[in-house]
């Protein structure tokens, strides 16, 4: 075999490798709630979907409008999967813990035609554990790369949009702080030492029914502004409901 064979085989190895990474910071879908006058109260929950062997978390938001400009929110994402391929020689373990919660100052503008507008400043904690292994078809045992995590976010969001009663799309574009400040790995390789970064998160979202309940589809995207050395999920495909909880039961 010549040389020049080898190091493609070598390097095609090494990508392979540094693929099979332990992801231990899942965005959230983003609370895109829309309010419009005082009492507003909407929740919002469905499935995401990460990448995680298709392995969907379960992701909620909710929002309720103090008066006509200000509201609070909440929401969170967790996830707790674990599977064991037993189908090769070796058998293959993955595992994805993640659990995430946040609290969120919402102003929106009241509105006054089919646009919508609202600006979100959110804090939120959470903590991962992932396992990823994986191995050669010459190998005695599996590799396997580890970490666990706790760490705190602070974002900075929008929501842009058009609202009518069957019928909501837009941009929720946000940029958050995300510190990992007890953060662990057996990783030996990784594209740098820091354990925290700003993202550029941002979403696309649909929904279409009939107020007070509408299927909602959202697409976001996650990337860091610079290296990091934890490893992270670019991004989310989440479909579940909106529901205008004040409309629903007439409060």
């Amino acid at each position: 075999m010549g040389k020049s064979r080898i190091t493609v085989i070598a390097l095609l190895l090494v990508i392979f490798s540094l693929g099979c990474t332990a992801d231990v910071y899942l965005s959230n879908s983003h609370n895109i709630p829309l309010l419009e006058e005082k009492g507003d109260l909407v929740v919002n929950g469905g499935l995401n979907y990460m990448g995680v062997e298709n392995n969907p978390g379960l992701g909620f938001n909710a929002a309720y409008a103090i008066t006509d400009n200000l509201g609070v929110g909440a929401g969170g994402l967790f996830l707790n999967y674990s599977h064991l391929d037993e189908t090769h020689d070796i058998p293959i373990e993955d595992v994805q813990e993640y659990k995430y919660g946040e609290l969120s100052v919402i102003y929106y503008l009241k509105p006054k035609s089919f646009w919508r507008a609202e600006l979100l400043g959110t804090a939120g904690i959470g903590k991962g554990k992932a396992v990823e292994e994986f191995a050669f078809i010459w190998d005695k045992v599996a590799t396997r790369h580890e970490a666990e995590d706790r760490f705190y976010k602070l974002a900075l969001q929008s929501n842009v949009g058009i609202g009518t009663e069957y019928f909501n799309m837009g941009l929720a574009p946000s940029l958050a702080y995300v510190d990992f400040y007890d953060y662990s790995t057996n990783q030996i390789s990784f594209p740098s030492e820091n354990t925290s970064a700003f993202f550029l998160e941002h979403s696309f979202f649909v929904r279409f029914g009939v107020d007070p309940i509408k299927l909602d589809f959202q697409v976001s995207n996650s990337k860091p502004l610079r290296k990091t050395k934890f490893y992270y999920d670019t991004g989310i495909t989440k479909l579940g409901l909106n529901i205008k909880l004040d409309q629903l039961f007439g409060f």
